[in-house]
């Protein structure tokens, strides 16, 4: 679905949807932690959007997955989302999104006069363009991988499309801290969530240490994402020197011919920075 489409849909999709007061399914499994802050009361003042004000709606699972919505809570058919009109559900979105402070204010534009990052910035664009399949950035340390990815998510957002950053040893933390729920809810459903992320940038893919259990998850999670490649969007990003230690049915779907594998070559860039990596970049311009 592009992005016009989405925008010309968007009145449709939001009239499927229930304000979050509204949530008419069960409750919360006990020993399932919250991801997102919970719906205000029905006391809240009124608002003109759909949400009402609480920036999350009630829809069905396939109402949401059609437009590309947050999913911050699932409870059987019917997920809670962020309302993508107004500013308490972008503000929710931005919380979901897991990015460090350090990418407030990214943007492609503060990176296209560096000339090592401009085959990059051409695939990234491609993919705002027709908003599907699977982007990875591979190069040296400190060329600029984990700042692209952060612009390439700001920009989706600002196009409507919301989408979450992770570290892949920090995913599967993540996961791994819910298995402490002893019927294993909290942990599938978070994994549910993750195959689901609209956009889904999973950075340090090479990081991660190769567990049975890591090399089940990241299987589960990239196979999902691999076979729904027409709806969602991928961005990976890991260091060349150690992209031996990728998994090889992965390798192979970064691989495919429909996709982008972008080489970042280029010098490291970080004893440079002291701000604003863009800003640096910019000043390594050559005519």
């Amino acid at each position: 679905m592009s992005m016009p489409h989405l925008r010309e849909s968007l009145p449709g999709l939001l009239a499927d949807l229930r304000p979050a007061t509204a949530w008419p399914g069960p409750p919360p499994h006990p020993s399932a932690p919250p991801s997102s802050p919970p719906p205000r009361s029905l006391t809240s003042a009124p608002s003109a959007c759909p949400c009402r004000g609480e920036g999350a709606l009630i829809a069905d699972a396939a109402t949401a997955a059609a437009g590309r919505l947050i999913c911050l809570e699932r409870y059987g058919a019917s997920v809670l989302v962020a309302c993508p009109r107004c500013p308490a559900g972008q503000a929710r979105a931005a919380a979901w999104s897991g990015l460090p402070p350090e990418a407030h204010g990214v943007r492609l534009a503060q990176l296209r006069t560096f000339p090592a990052q401009r085959p990059a910035i051409a695939a990234i664009l491609g993919m705002l363009a027709d908003p599907s399949g699977w982007l990875t950035l591979s190069g040296g340390y400190g060329t600029g991988k984990t700042t692209l990815l952060y612009a390439t998510l700001n920009q989706f957002a600002a196009q409507g499309i919301y989408g979450r950053y992770t570290t892949a040893p920090d995913l599967l933390d993540h996961l791994r801290d819910a298995i402490r729920d002893q019927d294993g809810h909290a942990h599938s459903a978070h994994l549910e969530r993750l195959q689901a992320v609209p956009v889904l940038a999973v950075d340090e893919l090479d990081k991660y240490r190769a567990t049975p259990y890591a090399e089940e998850i990241i299987f589960k999670l990239f196979d999902h994402r691999y076979r729904e490649r027409r709806t969602l969007i991928t961005l990976i990003g890991y260091n060349r020197e150690r992209g031996d230690r990728i998994p090889p049915f992965l390798a192979s779907r970064i691989r495919d011919g429909r996709f982008q594998l972008i080489q970042l070559d280029g010098p490291d860039l970080r004893p440079a920075v002291t701000d604003d990596p863009a800003a640096v970049w910019a000043r390594e311009e050559t005519p």
